[in-house]
């Protein structure tokens, strides 16, 4: 009987903090300022828009009054990834995504430059 009790208790308890952890999920949907200081000057800062569609997350690019769509966009847990062509140049972005800021990298044929993102 002690050994129901406790199975029932652990379920509960499981149950009510998933249910919680949904609740405050946190959400890049949203414009985001941002920044990627090593990048080339006309790089360096812009406008990141997430939106969701249906079940799926969209990312663009506003850059020096250009528009450029992300590609392979996914979100899962706190992790933003997408990819887009800029220059010809095939660049992927990993970001982690945390209340109102997301930190992460831009990875390209030349490497890696460090990305913040500060929602507006």
């Amino acid at each position: 009987m002690m050994k129901n009790w406790f199975a029932k208790s652990t379920l509960i308890l499981l149950t009510v903090f998933a249910i919680s952890s949904a609740a405050f999920a946190v959400s890049p949907i949203g414009t985001w300022t941002y920044k990627v200081p090593l990048a080339p000057e006309k790089y360096i800062n812009g406008e990141l828009i997430v939106a969701q569609e249906k079940s799926e997350y969209t990312v663009k690019f506003r850059i020096n009054g250009q528009e450029l769509k992300a590609q392979n966009v996914k979100y899962a847990g706190t992790d933003l990834t997408f990819a887009t062509y800029v220059e010809n140049t095939y660049v992927t972005f990993k970001m982690k995504v945390e209340d109102k800021k997301m930190t992460g990298k831009v990875s390209y044929s030349d490497g890696q430059m460090d990305m913040t993102c500060t929602k507006k």
